[in-house]
């Protein structure tokens, strides 16, 4: 308020201040692929002093998801870029990498007999142990499994088969 003089008439003004809140570009997901070799791997979250990482692990072994929360320090006097304070939610996933392996060799059975009936490494598995062999057949399918399944994934793979004929 401003009071009258003689030079002055009194006068009153109200004013009004909107303070906005500032507004933070959200940072960019980490778009690296990792694939599991019993290394840490690290999500990374571009730093910033306007928000941080409150939820999940930033750092990792084996493989799998997780989910990532990145939050606003201040939800009072800051918002995203688009105008919201909710937490980021971002998916941090290493893959499952492809296993050292060995195809099966030298197997061999006789026309009429099941793949049950022919043994297979440690780690494969007929894809139908019931199928019978025949002498017009040279490959089958079959699956191995790594010892480690969580960090590695399975492989199917064509395994020959050399068939001799049924006596009758």
């Amino acid at each position: 308020r401003i009071p009258e003089t003689e030079n002055y008439t009194a006068a009153e003004q109200v004013l009004v201040v909107r303070v906005s809140p500032q507004q933070i570009v959200k940072p960019s997901e980490d778009t690296t692929e990792f694939v599991y070799d019993g290394t840490v791997k690290t999500y990374t979250v571009a730093s910033s002093g306007y928000y941080s990482v409150v939820g999940g692990s930033v750092s990792k072994t084996e493989a799998g998801s997780s989910v990532i929360l990145i939050a606003l320090s201040d939800t009072k006097n800051t918002c995203w870029a688009d105008g919201t304070t909710d937490e980021l939610r971002y998916t941090f996933t290493i893959l499952k990498a492809d296993p050292d392996y060995t195809v099966p060799t030298d197997l061999s059975a006789t026309a009429g007999d099941s793949l049950s009936d022919i043994a297979l490494p440690a780690g494969w598995a007929w894809d139908d142990p019931s199928a019978k062999v025949d002498a017009m057949t040279l490959g089958y399918s079959a699956t191995f499994t790594p010892a480690d399944s969580a960090n590695y994934n399975t492989v199917k793979h064509e395994v020959n088969v050399k068939v001799t004929p049924a006596v009758i």
